[in-house]
């Protein structure tokens, strides 16, 4: 799924949902693995309905079995929270969200990594609902944390980056949007190469902003 070969994904996933099935009901955890990466593959694939649909069945059975604040239940509800975010149904999303953020905050503190990381996440969704001073001091808050302990050319800070000109395109800063678009598209480039999708996606982002600049 991340070098962007999605059907060969799908044949890996299908056959090992066939291994899975043999020794497993749907409600095991092994089980509800499969059907996360399946949701997340949809995720990729644009079905995002579907992928929805998945994730909350998920996050319903992980929360039985192993309570909200679990790993599991929580990377769940993130992945949840995104396909929200793409479905325009941005109120959920942040509600999602939240459950998230707190769940990381339970579990591993606000000084973590991944809080910071789930805080940039949750960033779009505030930006779509105008909340542009939440989704900025997320973004500052992840990249910072991101870079401190991984450096500017992680993989991470180029996500962050993509997000913050995406919040400075929504303000009217496109200056400002381009330069963080060409910083994140630098490091896509040397981790994925010219012609991934994140590459692309990066591209198509600073296209629009030369047609504002225009």
């Amino acid at each position: 799924m991340t070098l962007g070969k999605y059907s060969a994904a799908q044949m890996i996933l299908s056959a090992h949902r066939d291994d899975i099935e043999r020794y497993f009901t749907c409600d095991h955890p092994a089980y509800l693995s499969v059907e996360n990466n399946q949701a997340l593959l949809f995720k990729m694939n644009g079905n995002t309905t579907e992928a929805a649909l998945i994730f909350e069945r998920v996050i319903e059975k992980y929360t039985i079995y192993y309570g909200e604040d679990h790993p599991s239940t929580i990377n769940a509800t993130l992945n949840y929270a995104n396909v929200l975010k793409d479905n325009k149904d941005y109120e959920k999303a942040v509600e999602m969200f939240e459950r998230g953020i707190k769940g990381r905050k339970n579990t591993e503190g606000d000084d973590s990594l991944n809080y910071a990381l789930a805080k940039a996440m949750a960033a779009g969704a505030y930006r779509e609902l105008g909340n542009y001073v939440t989704s900025d001091l997320y973004l500052k808050d992840a990249y910072l944390k991101v870079a401190l302990e991984y450096g500017e050319d992680h993989i991470s800070c180029a996500a962050i980056l993509n997000s913050q000109g995406m919040l400075f395109k929504k303000q009217g800063k496109f200056e400002r949007a381009l330069d963080s678009y060409n910083r994140a598209i630098e490091i896509k480039i040397a981790h994925f190469g010219e012609d991934h999708p994140e590459t692309c996606a990066t591209r198509h982002n600073i296209g629009e902003v030369y047609v504002h600049l225009n």
